[in-house]
Parts: structure tokens; C-alpha cells; sequence
């Protein structure tokens, strides 16, 4: 059986059409991917940042408190320059840490507890 022209000719269309219309959705497909994937490392970027921040805070109210009680105990005024490091510094780490958590509404009355219980 031999088939018209025409009908050949839409067959043939639609056999090159295939490959194009595939190469297109796998395209497509790959952008939304590699989308989600820049919005997740951007997640994670921020999430180190944060905990850097925490870090750095959380070592320096060590360091406050440790000079402090050290002072305290031995009335050694080398004591008191850690101290005044931590005075002078707290309240820069705070705010880093408040500008990272800025957007982040659920994180806010644990910034604020946070705060409170260590000044």
C-alpha cells in the first residue's frame, strides 16, 4: 500500500517535530530546576550566615562573661579587657544578627529572648 504525498509529508513533519517538542519540555524542565536549585543554595548561603552570626555572638557573650567573673574573683584589671571588647561589640553583633533574621517573622521573639537574656 503506498500513501498519498501529503500524508507523507505530515508524517515526516511530525516525526521532526518529535525531537524538537522534547528538547523544548527538557529545556523547560531544566530551567525550573536549576531555578529551585539557585532558591535553595541562596537558603542554605543564608543559613550559614546566620549561624556564623550566632557563633560569633555566642562567643563573645562566653568571653564577656568569663572576663567579668574573672574580674569579679580576682579584682585583675586584665580582666576587663575582654570585657570591654564584649561591651563594645555586643551590640554590632545583635544587629547583624537582627538584619539577618529580618525577614524572618517567626525568628523574631527568639531574637528578642535572645537579647534579654543576655543583657
Amino acid at each position: 500500500m503506498k500513501l498519498p504525498v501529503s500524508r507523507l509529508r505530515r508524517l515526516g513533519s511530525i516525526v521532526l517535530l518529535l525531537p524538537l517538542i522534547f528538547a523544548i519540555a527538557v529545556a523547560a524542565y531544566s530551567w525550573q530546576v536549576n531555578r529551585e536549585l539557585a532558591r535553595d543554595y541562596q537558603d542554605v548561603t543564608h543559613a550559614y550566615a546566620v549561624t556564623r552570626a550566632l557563633e560569633s555572638l555566642m562567643g563573645r557573650v562566653t568571653d564577656g562573661e568569663t572576663a567579668e567573673h574573672g574580674f569579679l574573683m580576682t579584682g585583675d584589671d586584665v580582666y576587663l579587657e575582654p570585657y570591654i571588647l564584649f561591651t563594645s561589640t555586643i551590640d554590632q553583633l545583635y544587629a547583624t544578627l537582627g538584619g539577618l533574621l529580618a525577614g524572618e517573622p517567626a525568628q523574631q521573639p527568639r531574637m528578642a529572648l535572645l537579647r534579654t537574656s543576655n543583657c
